[in-house]
């Protein structure tokens, strides 16, 4: 059940229902705590933080996103702990704290490159190249 409440969660964020998506992602995330599934309530705890910096609760989607990426690290995840850094830079970014999100995307890149998927380790460079041209025209 908790599984298919996430599932439905990602559809209806891709559907722009995002109130729905962020109550199907906090009922699956207590599904996964109470039966001590940590990386399903990780991957919930990852995609509310998705919702929440949409939404532009920056605040609420750090925490979620850092609570995800502490589970992911603990376990070893690193394909899911490189997405959250992807997302927290995304955050920090929309809040102007680029040296932050800069660093975000160094350690995302360099997980994807320990796993060897070099498809994200070059969409990572493209984000930091957009990151720090737009550092740049702020401070031209």
């Amino acid at each position: 059940m908790a599984w298919c409440k996430r599932i439905l969660a990602d559809v209806q964020c891709g559907q722009g229902s995002h109130t729905e998506a962020m109550r199907n992602l906090t009922e699956a995330k207590a599904v996964f705590e109470t039966i001590g599934l940590r990386s399903g309530a990780a991957e919930c705890a990852q995609g509310l933080g998705d919702v929440l910096c949409g939404q532009h609760r920056f605040e609420d989607a750090i925490r979620q996103l850092e609570e995800a990426k502490a589970v992911f690290v603990s376990i070893g995840d690193r394909y899911n702990q490189a997405g959250c850094n992807r997302s927290l830079a995304d955050v920090l970014s929309g809040q102007g704290r680029r040296a932050e999100a800069q660093a975000m995307l160094i350690r995302a890149r360099e997980l994807y490159e320990e796993i060897k998927l070099p498809k994200m380790v070059e969409e990572c460079t493209e984000a930091l190249r957009r990151l720090l041209s737009r550092k740049e025209a702020l401070a031209g």
